[in-house]
C-alpha cells in the first residue's frame, strides 16, 4: 500500500507490484483483498480518486490534467471511475466547491 501511495501517479500494474514483493499475482491478490477488502485495482483507483478530489477542490487545473496527474490513462476513464466511486462527475464535484470549472 505504501508503494501505491508513493507511486499512484505512475501507470502501476499488478504484475509490477507483485514483482517487487516476490509474490505471484494470484497469491498477492488474495492477500491484498483479505487485508483491504478490495482488489488491487479498486484500491488504486480509490486512492487516485481521493487525491484527485484535492486537485478538484483547490485548483483550476483542467480535468484532463488532473486525470493525468493522478495516474489515470485517460480523462474518460477518470470521469467514469470518479462517477462510479463518488456518484457525481469530476466537474459536478468541483462545482460543489466553488465553481472552479467556469
Amino acid at each position: 500500500m505504501k508503494y501505491i501511495h508513493l507511486n499512484y501517479q505512475e501507470p502501476l500494474t499488478l504484475k509490477e507490484v507483485t514483482n517487487l514483493v516476490y509474490l505471484s499475482p494470484s497469491h498477492f491478490s488474495r492477500m491484498f483483498k483479505e487485508e483491504t477488502g478490495v482488489n488491487f485495482i479498486e484500491y488504486l483507483n480509490q486512492y487516485r480518486i481521493e487525491k484527485s478530489k484535492g486537485f478538484l477542490k483547490m485548483t483550476t487545473l483542467p480535468i484532463e490534467v488532473i486525470a493525468n496527474n493522478t495516474g489515470f490513462s485517460s480523462a474518460a476513464y477518470f470521469a467514469t471511475t470518479f462517477k462510479r466511486i463518488e456518484g457525481v462527475t469530476p466537474r459536478e464535484y468541483r462545482n460543489l466547491f466553488g465553481n472552479f470549472a467556469k
